[in-house]
């Protein structure tokens, strides 16, 4: 079973930063989770989780409504030495074993596929799409890129079902024997997010063995470190 850092992993370093992504890949996560949004006056793909920059950098503003300079001026609140960053810049560091979750809409996809041709990395990324439509676009782009269907209600199932996609992110409440079934007998592989929508990445570690039996084929999860632990020679 893959384990995949969610927000890059939250062991040593804060999430979604380079040296979380990086510890987190180094700690035997086989990918690490990024976010990939865009700035209002840009087709420059930047990293960053939330909508809003008010949690991270403290200043209440939509990342869409800024540009690129604001963005990249930011400052995190807990460390000011931590500033945001953009797809280039993560991959030009040689972070590579990546999944993007992509925060924009399948008509925004130009720019971040040229950022992943320019380095190379279409046989290490897995993009996390949001739109039905973004599937064939990634193919239409380049058939090496995996793709991981990010789902926003579980009743979207037969939608995605019905395209190429190598993987369906599954929210732990949405678990059962069914769709576990229905996706495998598809040809894909399912990928769990653990927790709820409120505590996010993190569950009982006693899941993932039961998640492990049930075959499911990766997880996402801040704590990489401990779910190594956990499933020792079981993946």
């Amino acid at each position: 079973m893959l384990l995949i850092a969610h927000r890059a992993g939250t062991d040593r370093y804060p999430e979604q930063t380079m040296a979380a992504g990086a510890f987190s890949l180094s700690e035997g996560a086989d990918f690490a989770e990024f976010d990939v949004r865009y700035t209002k006056d840009s087709n420059v793909p930047v990293i960053c989780h939330d909508e809003n920059a008010k949690r991270l950098f403290g200043i209440d503003k939509r990342i869409s409504d800024m540009t690129l300079d604001e963005f990249l001026a930011l400052k995190r609140i807990n460390d000011s030495t931590i500033s945001p960053f953009t797809l280039d810049d993560l991959f030009s560091a040689g972070i590579r074993n990546v999944l993007l979750h992509l925060k924009c809409t399948y008509r925004e996809y130009g720019p971040l596929l040229g950022v992943i041709r320019k380095h190379n990395a279409e046989n290490t990324v897995v993009l996390g799409i949001q739109e039905t439509e973004g599937n064939a676009v990634v193919r239409a782009y380049d058939s090496r890129i995996r793709i991981l269907a990010f789902m926003h209600e579980k009743g979207n199932l037969d939608d995605f079902l019905s395209t190429s996609c190598d993987f369906i992110r599954l929210w732990e409440p949405w678990l059962d024997d069914e769709s576990v079934r229905r996706i495998h007998e598809a040809g894909k592989g399912i990928w769990v997010m653990s927790g709820t929508p409120g505590t996010v990445g993190y569950t009982d570690f006693r899941n993932l063995l039961k998640w492990k039996e049930m075959g499911i084929d990766g997880v996402l999860i801040n704590e990489i470190i401990k779910a190594k632990a956990v499933l020792g020679d079981a993946r």
